[in-house]
């Protein structure tokens, strides 16, 4: 657990082991699992985003940070647990169902045994699935001096954060970026790509939610340029 930050919750068929998450760190890097790795799009350098703006019509990747906390995965919420949308991002963007890249896996030198150590069986769509999950679970960010000022240490900001943190309770920012992630993980019309962005609608059809794209937490936000689901902002 991190400092200031609230336990996570963890899928129950799928507990966070030490070897699981190590399997699924050894998968997110591997381009070998799919025809591109996961990280060639969620990069560390760049606070776990492509670092750059989408192509016209698509959304900008997500930070994986504290994604483990998220009710509702992705900028329209598409999918309510991360081992559905890591399947569902497998396929889309890495080329592969999670059974085809199991059986990737398996071909390759050293695979076959630390699944076996880890699931107790050969790789499957299921165990790739829920390594890759348990590794996403672990990319948090916490501890920052913001949590120390919260508790107590008034030094540990700068007076012109301070003043900042005022003003974003004050005008309301808060509301909606809400301590201790800073996200409400809801979904809101921000005025941002237009009316013709359909955003959460896209998933429920309802029209009141034409334009609603989900609050993204500003955990470590300095690292996850651009902004915004359209990367619209520099």
């Amino acid at each position: 657990a991190l400092a200031y930050l609230p336990p996570l919750t963890v899928a129950t068929d799928n507990p966070l082991t030490p070897p699981k998450i190590e399997l699924g760190a050894q998968l997110f890097f591997d381009a070998r699992v799919g025809e591109r790795s996961c990280a060639s799009c969620h990069q560390r350098e760049h606070g776990w985003t492509a670092g750059k703006a989408p192509s016209d019509g698509e959304l900008r990747v997500p930070s994986l940070h504290n994604v483990g906390y998220l009710g509702q995965l992705g900028s329209v919420g598409r999918h309510r647990t991360l081992e559905s949308a890591i399947a569902a991002e497998l396929e889309g963007h890495a080329g592969v169902s999670a059974d085809d890249a199991a059986k990737r896996v398996a071909a390759i030198a050293g695979y076959d045994a630390a699944f076996r150590r880890v699931f107790g069986r050969a790789p499957d769509g299921r165990a790739v699935v829920q390594a890759l999950a348990s590794f996403c679970r672990t990319i948090r960010s916490g501890n920052a001096p913001f949590d120390r000022y919260e508790q107590g240490d008034k030094s540990a900001i700068s007076p012109a954060a301070a003043e900042g943190w005022r003003l974003f309770t004050r005008i309301g920012c808060g509301a909606c970026h809400t301590p201790p992630t800073f996200t409400d993980d809801a979904f809101h019309t921000a005025g941002i790509g237009g009316i013709e962005a359909k955003g959460r609608a896209a998933v429920t059809g309802n029209a009141d939610d034409l334009g609603r794209f989900r609050t993204p937490p500003l955990r470590s936000v300095n690292r996850h340029a651009p902004f915004f689901h359209d990367g619209s902002a520099a």
